[in-house]
């Protein structure tokens, strides 16, 4: 079996039928075409609209919070610049007294019932 392939002029005349195609607009569109394109209708259901509401509290509260978020970036990858150690979360300093450990189990995690080991198998 041998694969055709469409020189750039076969290509660009192909395209530009389907984009006139869109472009129009026309039913003959909607129908299927001789191109292989799918049938493109949409049932998009019963579509309402509403009235938009005034800005809510929570909408406020994050359009404040977002240039607070963005200043902190800034802060941070200003001190990622001058001087990465200081913002490594794995290292830790020697007189730290309370620290969060994260161990993470990678792979595959098998539940044994109670009382079982793994050389029960």
């Amino acid at each position: 079996e041998v694969l055709e392939i469409e020189d750039e002029d076969a290509r660009a005349n192909r395209l530009e039928s389907i984009f006139k195609k869109l472009d129009s607009g026309s039913p003959s569109f909607l129908g299927p075409i001789d191109s292989g394109l799918p049938n493109l209708q949409f049932d998009f259901g019963e579509r309402k609209t509403w009235a938009v509401e005034p800005p809510s509290e929570l909408l406020s509260r994050v359009q404040a919070f977002l240039p607070q978020m963005e200043a902190s970036n800034t802060i941070l990858s200003q001190r990622i610049e001058t001087d990465p150690q200081s913002v490594d979360m794995e290292q830790l300093e020697d007189n730290s007294e309370r620290y969060i450990e994260l161990n993470l189990g990678l792979g595959v995690f098998d539940m044994k019932p109670n009382g079982q080991s793994a050389d029960c198998e």
